[in-house]
């Protein structure tokens, strides 16, 4: 018996071996596809998107389809996402579509988050969570490559003589190409937006200061500007 055997994988080990390689790339695909998609149930979510708000309701799909496109899906529409973060209506919670940095002003340092990265707020503690990690985050602020800030500390959000206190979670966006810039203060569900923009975004803490508008964090009395490329970055440690 044991011989047939030796003889039925030396006549088929061809065969054999291009079978386990498709059972391999099978599997490959079936795990790429469970991290790749995401359904939200029993949650009401919503977002701003170039100063509109967006609620979905009902059972959510988002899916990366490519390294480019992430689409929601809810009820009969499909649209595709940018990486403007999406607010739980029912939870302190955060999730991004994309994959975004996370900014450390005090030591200058940037790490790399990857999508469906959520960030939630736990009495006065803030954790972000993703697929390899979940740990809690403070002097820091969440960076998207672009024009979109999320903040997980108390902060001061000033534009010219305008100064907003603002709650973690809250969400600013300074885009100087257009000169608008919008703020979104997560605690009082208040919204504000700012065209025809002349002065510079700048976010402060009591430990920190981010301008906004030119991407640049001040630290130790240096500054340095944000990486935008944020597939270089490593990813963020526990």
């Amino acid at each position: 018996m044991k011989k047939k055997m030796i003889s039925f994988f030396k006549k088929n080990y061809i065969w054999l071996i291009l079978l386990l390689i498709l059972l391999i790339v099978a599997i490959l695909f079936a795990f790429r596809g469970s991290i790749d998609k995401v359904v939200i149930k029993d949650h009401n979510l919503y977002q701003y998107t170039d100063g509109i708000k967006l609620e979905y309701t009902g059972e959510i799909m988002i899916d990366k389809e490519t390294d480019e496109i992430t689409q929601l899906s809810v009820k009969d529409i499909v649209m595709e996402l940018g990486t403007d973060p999406i607010y739980y209506e029912d939870e302190m919670k955060v999730l991004f579509p994309k994959n975004m940095a996370v900014v450390f002003p005090l030591h200058g340092t940037q790490y790399k988050v990857n999508y469906y990265t959520t960030v939630y707020r736990d009495i006065d503690d803030i954790y972000i969570e993703d697929r390899s990690l979940k740990r809690t985050i403070k002097d820091a602020i969440i960076y998207d490559g672009g024009d979109i800030y999320l903040v997980v500390d108390k902060s001061t959000v000033t534009i010219g003589k305008e100064k907003i206190e603002v709650s973690p979670l809250s969400l600013v966006v300074a885009n100087t190409q257009n000169k608008v810039a919008y703020v979104y203060n997560y605690d009082k569900d208040e919204f504000k937006e700012f065209k025809d923009l002349k002065d510079e975004v700048i976010i402060s803490t009591d430990s920190y200061k981010v301008n906004a508008s030119l991407d640049l964090m001040y630290y130790n009395e240096k500054s340095r500007l944000f990486i935008k490329s944020i597939d270089k970055l490593k990813n963020l440690e526990k």
